[in-house]
């Protein structure tokens, strides 16, 4: 009987062994969250976090135009017809165009994702971008009016409002430090809550993420 309980026991605590080798080769294939997370940003390389829609107007001769001078975009043949003396040669054209915020993870290294002390988890990303998606939008042509003996309006002129169009876009978009800090302010939120959600799908528990840029002071 004595033998029988020893040939059991050494059973029982080989199995339990066992057990204990298998659970601990388990847990030593999972790898850090820092090296999980830094995979899930590879596969980005670029996020686009927030968009915003522009609608701009311009004139032909690049006379100022703002919306809050017309009560609708159905109004301007009228509301141009009053501001451009008889004889003149009048083009009104609006335009859209996306202007996107964004981070890179391109050059995103284990290093930029750490824990600190207490457990809040901070990542290091280079200053969030914001520019105009693409330059080649679509000018669309909302009143033309050439009276008398005027030559008629020319493709290259259209293309020279175009041009304007682009330019006064820059000047006025991304030349404006309080409204692109704004965007990115908006931005940053989105990456922190988009990184946050991220960790709770990998067992991280109410994780809170903290932002700092790389090449500068600004931490979030």
């Amino acid at each position: 009987m004595k033998t029988i309980y020893r040939h059991s026991l050494f059973a029982l605590l080989f199995a339990f062994t066992a057990n204990i080798g298998m659970s601990c080769s388990r847990l030593s294939k999972n790898p850090p969250i820092e090296q999980v997370m830094l995979q899930e940003f590879k596969k980005l390389d670029k996020l686009i976090l927030t968009e915003v829609n522009v609608r701009k107007v311009v004139s032909l001769d690049g006379t100022p135009i703002h919306f809050e001078d017309i009560e609708s975009v159905r109004d301007i043949a009228l509301w141009g017809k009053g501001l451009f003396k008889v004889g003149d040669r009048i083009g009104i054209y609006s335009f859209n165009s996306t202007l996107v915020a964004s981070v890179d993870f391109s050059q995103t290294e284990a290093k930029n994702i750490t824990k600190d002390k207490d457990g809040v988890f901070v990542l290091q990303v280079p200053q969030i971008n914001v520019e105009i998606l693409g330059r080649d939008f679509t000018l669309k042509k909302e009143y033309e009016h050439v009276s008398g003996l005027r030559f008629p309006i020319t493709p290259e002129e259209r293309a020279t409002a175009k041009d304007f169009a682009t330019e006064k876009l820059e000047k006025e978009i991304l030349g404006n430090s309080q409204f692109t800090d704004s965007i990115r302010k908006k931005a940053e939120e989105k990456l922190k809550d988009w990184v946050a959600r991220l960790l709770t799908m990998h067992g991280e528990e109410n994780p809170t993420v903290r932002v700092e840029y790389i090449g500068t002071n600004a931490t979030k």
